[in-house]
């Protein structure tokens, strides 16, 4: 995966100034707190709630949640559903930004606890910020990263990308840094155990 095809597959989230991106099985990964959602029993109906996310050549369209996950603070949206007539034009327009865009991967890194894994994020203002991540509890769900530069707001949601541009995660939050900082500290849901298996195979593109 080219840089440039990963800014292609990098969307805005206008609503909540945040970031996602497309994922390979036409579906988009961002930060749950990027996103509106409810506890309440309409969720559920898949016909509350609306979020609206803007390509990088600028063409905006609604989305809906399919999966959320404020623990690891991810989710996940598809297409809308195309069969109220008021909609259908957003969800023709998800359809064709997955297909003229390449989806980006779920990362498939499994190193052992405490190893420094490179990791790169786009942020929102277009550089790219580099650093490490690694896992320290057993279970390898959460992502601890260091970035050499401040995560700054409207980052939260861009894709934690590996060494071959592959999505391990999702910016969460990060330290603020101060004068002698070496690094921005933070922590994200590793997004291959933290998505469902049905989202997991989708994202693979396998």
């Amino acid at each position: 995966m080219t840089d440039e095809e990963i800014v292609r597959a990098i969307v805005k989230l206008p609503k909540l100034n945040g970031l996602g991106a497309l994922l390979a099985g036409e579906m988009v990964i961002t930060a749950a707190h990027c996103i509106g959602w409810s506890l309440e029993g309409g969720m559920a109906l898949g016909d509350t709630y609306h979020e609206e996310i803007e390509t990088a050549s600028g063409v905006r369209f609604f989305t809906s949640p399919i999966f959320i996950d404020p623990i690891a603070d991810i989710a996940v949206l598809g297409p809308v559903d195309d069969q109220q007539p008021s909609l259908r034009s957003h969800y023709a327009s998800f359809c064709d930004f997955s297909e003229s865009v390449s989806g980006l991967k779920l990362s498939t890194v499994n190193p052992d606890l405490f190893a420094k894994i490179p990791l790169r994020v786009r942020t929102h203002t277009g550089e790219w910020n580099s650093g490490y991540g690694q896992f320290c509890e057993p279970l390898r769900r959460l992502l601890f990263c260091e970035t050499s530069q401040q995560i700054i707001g409207g980052t939260s949601g861009s894709p934690i990308l590996d060494k071959n541009g592959d999505v391990m995660a999702v910016i969460s939050h990060g330290t603020d840094m101060r004068d002698g900082d070496e690094f921005c500290e933070g922590s994200a849901g590793f997004a291959a155990r933290c998505l469902p298996a049905w989202v997991v195979e989708k994202a693979m593109g396998d």
